[in-house]
């Protein structure tokens, strides 16, 4: 009996298995109204394909990203730090906005916006992407120079009158002695800077007859004030240019973001509203090309996962040389080449930045009242040194009700961190002659250290690279390591409208 109903319900479980192979080859298996289907097998991801795509967040590159993304077209900016906006930019720092953007930034900027009063490209800029910037300035005076040594305030703006100011009021020379200086100067500005790019300030120094001490005092605290030393690493044609085309200094009022990143995200807030895309955390690694023209581009993440993008064109928007890790200079003229690498040697030097958190603005101890001033106080020790206060002109910069000092200068190279503070300890044993009231409101301090002063690259005597890659279909370079009008941020700007407008000029031909 037993082995009988065994044998019942192995029957039974051969007839299940077999009604249902019969019933799953028929097809006829339905879970609820839904047929089974067989699993799909994935070949490959598909490569993402754009009209062009930026290398770099930084200043530049948001410019072209938004112009060629207000033009309709499909836009990628690819940048290896977390957050967009680059040296320009400003890091948030427990609801303060700090100056000098990320530490992996590439590129590099001022931590303020200067703009040429002819060129005028930072406006021209924002008004061809359609980005809304909160402009603050020009900042009126341009500087206030403070003498060490008497306590003097000297207000300074960029005009014929403030450089006479200059000579006699800050530096002590006499009528007679401003008068060479300025004429001198005057006759420089005359002449064609192209003549004068590769030339250093000291070979042309040597040229000038009846030279004295004061005179030479005069050029040499000119070029601490303007971040151009040593005098044989400054061109003397750079110099040209800029007395051609004087700058103004402009902050960042922007209402969501603090610090000079409202610039960043104005641009940013263009290319998204177009359908453009930023990605963060990606590193380019290849730029891929048949014969001579740009076919794409591979990056990776921070674990080292690769994406590759299918595009024609690629702006470049960090420094020229750093192609050369991604793409052979093999592609690119000798010369091009040798200048990107002596280019590289003046992206040197230390910086540093103490920032002060205070409960209310400084009390200016001549006048008893609160400082209301928004540009830079620059200190007259023997080296760029001095501070401003990015929370008057951002309401963002800091909490409500609090403020920012932002004290900065560079050391000797090649510098050290000790002495970075030694400057800041100088810096604020003169700030507390300056304000009656420092030590009462300070909250919390810190120090930055980008040690990377890029600005002095911008004076460097030899021709830099060209926007248009020569010989390299679809590959453009726009920032401070191009050849552009202006002077440091609005060389930038003004690159990134020149690369932009070719771009859009030969989709049009097409």
């Amino acid at each position: 009996m037993k082995a009988k109903r065994i044998r019942a319900l192995v029957w039974l479980g051969w007839s299940f298995i077999v009604i249902a192979v019969l019933l799953f080859s028929s097809g006829t298996v339905q879970a609820g109204t839904k047929k089974m289907k067989p699993p799909v097998t994935k070949t490959g991801a598909e490569i993402a394909k754009y009209d062009a795509i930026v290398v770099g967040a930084g200043y530049s590159g948001l410019i072209s990203g938004a112009i060629l993304a207000k033009n309709g077209l499909k836009i990628l900016v690819v940048e290896q730090a977390d957050q967009i906006g680059g040296r320009l930019g400003a890091v948030n720092y427990n609801g303060y906005w700090l100056e000098w953007g990320p530490s992996n930034a590439k590129d590099f900027e001022d931590n303020f916006v200067i703009i040429t009063d002819k060129g005028q490209y930072g406006f021209k800029a924002a008004k061809e992407a359609g980005a809304d910037v909160a402009w603050v300035g020009p900042i009126d005076p341009l500087v206030l120079m403070h003498n060490v040594s008497d306590g003097k305030v000297v207000v300074l703006n960029a005009d014929a009158e403030g450089g006479k100011k200059f000579y006699t009021e800050v530096l002590k020379l006499t009528q007679e002695q401003t008068n060479k200086v300025t004429a001198t100067l005057k006759s420089l500005a005359a002449e064609d800077p192209e003549k004068w790019i590769d030339v250093p300030m000291k070979d042309w120094l040597a040229t000038i007859k009846d030279r004295d001490e004061a005179f030479d005092k005069a050029i040499n605290w000119l070029a601490i004030v303007h971040l151009a030393l040593p005098l044989e690493e400054t061109s003397t044609g750079r110099w040209i240019q800029m007395f051609k085309n004087p700058h103004r200094l402009y902050r960042i009022n922007d209402s969501k973001v603090g610090g000079l990143q409202g610039l960043a995200e104005a641009y940013a807030r263009v290319i998204r509203k177009n359908g453009g895309e930023i990605k963060l955390g990606l590193e380019p690694v290849e730029i891929t090309t048949e014969g001579n023209k740009i076919t794409g581009i591979v990056v990776r993440d921070k674990i080292n996962v690769i994406q590759e993008f299918q595009v024609p064109v690629i702006v470049y928007a960090e420094p020229v040389w750093d192609i050369f890790s991604i793409f052979n200079e093999s592609h690119f003229p000798k010369q091009m080449v040798e200048n990107a690498r002596k280019l590289k040697t003046g992206y040197k030097g230390d910086f540093w930045c103490k920032n002060i958190g205070v409960s209310r603005l400084p009390t200016i101890r001549a006048t008893g009242k609160p400082d209301q001033y928004i540009g830079y106080n620059q200190v007259l020790f023997n080296k760029t040194i001095g501070w401003s206060i990015p929370s008057l002109s951002s309401k963002k910069a800091a909490p409500k009700g609090k403020h920012v000092l932002c004290l900065n200068g560079t050391t000797e190279i090649p510098g050290n961190f000790a002495s970075a503070k030694a400057d800041a300890d100088a810096l604020m044993k003169y700030m507390r002659r300056y304000y009656s009231d420092l030590d009462e409101i300070i909250e919390w301090e810190n120090y930055q250290w980008p040690k990377v002063w890029g600005t002095g690259n911008t004076w460097l005597p030899m021709h830099r690279s060209p926007i248009e890659a020569p010989g390299v279909e679809g590959l453009y370079f726009v920032g401070n390591t191009v050849e552009a009008d202006g002077t440091f941020a609005d060389i930038g700007a003004n690159s990134a409208m020149q690369a932009s407008q070719l771009i859009l000029q030969k989709r049009i031909k097409k």
